[in-house]
């Protein structure tokens, strides 16, 4: 029996972001590619889970096709708990932070710097550079 390992392919395997939810905006793709992070982040914690379920099936006499797309089913709602509980943690942090003065001074100095043409890492940088001795931490 073949042991499957990380290495091999898990094309099949992901969990997709509602284009439909998103706006026209020059964050649409970073917006895309957070959520694909959080999504990926979900899946790397229930590959153990997946890669037990391919060998219990495999175990079971099922050739590997069929025991991968019955992982893929069988861990498809774990998955999604675990973004959620991901997603959770980060709006856990940035529904306080919006309540925050310091905060709202940071967004809107990053807002403005939009005129300069400024990448959004580019304007973050300058703002936090800015507001270093509030943090007291190098800002990199």
């Amino acid at each position: 029996m073949k042991k499957v390992t990380k290495e091999e392919p898990i094309s099949k395997r992901w969990i997709s972001v509602d284009d439909r939810s998103l706006t026209d905006t020059d964050y649409e793709d970073d917006i895309k590619e957070y959520f694909q992070n959080m999504a990926d982040g979900a899946i790397d914690k229930t590959e153990n889970i997946w890669a037990e379920k391919v060998e219990e099936y495999e175990v079971k006499g099922m050739p590997i096709k069929k025991a991968r797309t019955n992982a893929y089913k069988y861990v498809f709602d774990i998955d999604k708990n675990e973004f959620c509980k991901i997603y959770t943690g980060l709006l856990k942090m940035i529904v306080p932070l919006n309540e925050s003065e310091m905060h709202k001074k940071i967004m809107t100095d990053i807002i403005e710097l939009e005129e300069r043409d400024l990448s959004l890492k580019q304007r973050i940088k300058k703002v936090l550079t800015k507001y270093n001795h509030w943090f007291n931490v190098p800002i990199s």
